[in-house]
């Protein structure tokens, strides 16, 4: 999501430089992607805990986590 949000910025800021009368709009999907970013990290700090609370394992900072593919947790069976 990091990467998707610096791209942007850098195609907006030249859109801008182009264009200048679309800097407000612009300006606005730069408010709206960095609101997006932050829910997305919001939402990983609560996979991160969800996984803690299921398996134990704190996975916070670890590239295992950026790495791997997305997989679903399932709590264990009783």
């Amino acid at each position: 999501m990091d990467q998707i949000n610096k791209q942007l910025y850098r195609e907006l800021s030249s859109y801008m430089i182009e264009k200048p009368g679309t800097i407000s709009r612009a300006l606005e999907l730069m408010f709206i992607s960095k609101s997006i970013e932050r829910i997305a990290d919001h939402a990983t700090n609560i996979a991160e805990e969800m996984i803690y609370l299921v398996k134990g394992k704190d996975v916070r900072h670890s590239d295992e986590v950026k790495k791997s593919s997305f997989t679903a947790v399932r709590p264990p069976t009783t």
